[in-house]
């Protein structure tokens, strides 16, 4: 349900220690650790040195249809220094129940195709769906906000929101939307 006092708020694409300590002391819910290449790609080994946090740590992976995750990031998984993982890729709805782990899948959308996605991942295992614009640079992390047109059918379940999100523009996001979980 949604939480009284506002969203949940996962901090996405930290590279240095220093600045997940401080967002950890900021009160962010979730740290979030990108995995797969991109200009904010850290290693696993990178997540494995990081002492704990208040927060939970979420690693983002995008797989391919059948791809497991790799040996590495399973390991991060099996000695608790990740607490989730975000899938980003085209994942088969399968694997997302065979963690051990809470994970949840992001969905790029673009209005074209996005209701079958949608329902792919939400009928089968995941009713959490964190929804980014889509962009075809990157999976993810572009700072593009998505378009209301193409979030606006999905809004009868709950919602996470990534993309283009800022202090800017958050508070117009969170009275239109009432996301329970934002990524910035």
């Amino acid at each position: 349900g949604k939480r009284p006092d506002g969203p949940l708020v996962k901090y996405c694409g930290l590279t240095r220690e220093e600045d997940v300590l401080e967002a950890d002391a900021l009160g962010v819910n979730l740290l979030g650790f990108i995995l797969a290449p991109s200009k904010r790609q850290v290693s696993p080994e990178f997540i494995a040195s990081l002492p704990a946090t208040k927060a939970l740590k979420v690693g983002v992976v995008v797989l391919a249809s059948g791809e497991a995750l790799t040996q590495d990031i399973a390991a991060l998984v099996d000695t608790g220094k990740l607490d989730a993982i975000q899938f980003h890729g085209q994942e088969d709805a399968a694997i997302l129940d065979n963690l051990g782990i809470p994970s949840f899948k992001a969905l790029s959308l673009k209005g074209d195709g996005d209701d079958e996605k949608v329902r792919y991942y939400r009928d089968s295992l995941c009713p959490r769906l964190l929804f980014d614009a889509f962009s075809p640079e990157a999976a993810g992390g572009t700072g593009k906000r998505i378009q209301a047109e193409f979030l606006k059918p999905f809004t009868d379940g709950p919602i996470w929101l990534a993309g283009g999100l800022n202090p800017e523009n958050i508070s117009e996001v969170l009275q239109q939307w009432q996301p329970e979980v934002v990524d910035l």
